[in-house]
């Protein structure tokens, strides 16, 4: 009995130490090279966290915009699963997604979900089905970047 409780005990430490060496940020991009952010927020009909255009300078450093964009990003806090980000990005745009899916068919516009990990190990990389699908349905692509703590 007590080697099952050091047991249990062990597991929940690891659970614990596995959620809080995990940071997660997530956002779904639309970028165009001919139209304007404005063009592009309109279209969809939604209200973006960040817009930008060609020629802006990014918020931080000197890199300048080659393309026009619009980005919604998670609501939820870094330290949420992946799943908690993804259904973050699927409850803000799900219902434009006739929209966004208008957009991706024009071959000048890229969709792109962006989950950018920052972990200790290796983090679990499953992905729910009904992410994949809302992902095919609005013609995006999925970009996963994991980056070590430092």
């Amino acid at each position: 009995m007590l080697s099952l409780l050091v047991l249990e005990s062990l597991l929940v430490s690891i659970f614990i130490t596995c959620e809080v060496n995990i940071r997660v940020y997530a956002r779904l991009s639309i970028m165009n090279e001919s139209v304007s952010s404005k063009d592009i927020s309109g279209q969809v009909g939604m209200s973006f966290d960040e817009l930008w255009d060609v020629g802006d300078r990014r918020k931080l450093g000197s890199i300048v915009e080659k393309d026009n964009g619009c980005t919604v990003n998670s609501e939820v806090d870094y330290s949420s699963t992946i799943a908690d980000h993804l259904e973050s990005l699927f409850t803000r745009a799900v219902d434009k997604e006739h929209s966004i899916r208008l957009l991706s068919d024009r071959a000048d516009v890229y969709i792109q979900v962006s989950l950018s990990i920052y972990s200790e190990d290796a983090p679990p990389l499953t992905f729910e089905r009904k992410y994949i699908n809302w992902i095919s349905n609005i013609g995006a692509s999925l970009d996963v970047d994991l980056y070590p703590f430092e």
